[in-house]
Formats: C-alpha cells, sequence, structure tokens
C-alpha cells in the first residue's frame, strides 16, 4: 500500500475541465476519484495503491469535449511519484 501521486496537465489549458481516474474493477473501469484542472491545465491525485488487487489498471480521461472548446480534444501530460 504504497502512496502514490499522480500529476496530471491537461492541453489546450482550460480551467475547471473535470478529470477521472479510473481503474479496472471486474473488467470495467471504475471512477475512482475525480478533480478539475486549475487555470494551467493542471492538478494532482493522490491515493494508497491497492495491494489486495489483482489487476492494477488505471488511466485518467475526461468526457468528450465536456468543457473543452467545440473541436478540441483533451492530451495528457502524466508524472507519476
Amino acid at each position: 500500500g504504497s502512496m502514490v501521486t499522480v500529476a496530471v496537465q491537461v492541453r489546450p489549458t482550460t480551467k475547471t475541465i473535470k478529470v477521472y481516474r479510473q481503474m479496472v474493477v471486474d473488467g470495467k473501469w471504475k471512477t475512482m476519484a475525480t478533480a478539475r484542472t486549475d487555470t494551467k491545465g493542471n492538478l494532482t491525485f493522490s491515493y494508497r495503491w491497492p495491494m489486495a488487487t489483482k489487476t492494477r489498471a488505471y488511466r485518467v480521461t475526461t468526457k468528450k469535449r465536456g468543457s473543452l472548446p467545440a473541436m478540441r480534444t483533451a492530451t495528457f501530460k502524466l508524472k507519476v511519484r
């Protein structure tokens, strides 16, 4: 159960994009946490890595277009510590 911090940078830079941290649970993506970007498009997720889970597949995602301007797609830059 180590503590993990994921720093997320979303482009294009847009304030308040809702980002989802998801994990595969029973073969399906389940949202474990949500956060919104700041004015620079940054946010962080901190959580304890589950020891009892067989599959440890994670992703961060946002809804299609959601808070983004029309015809823009979010790109993510991740740093894990």
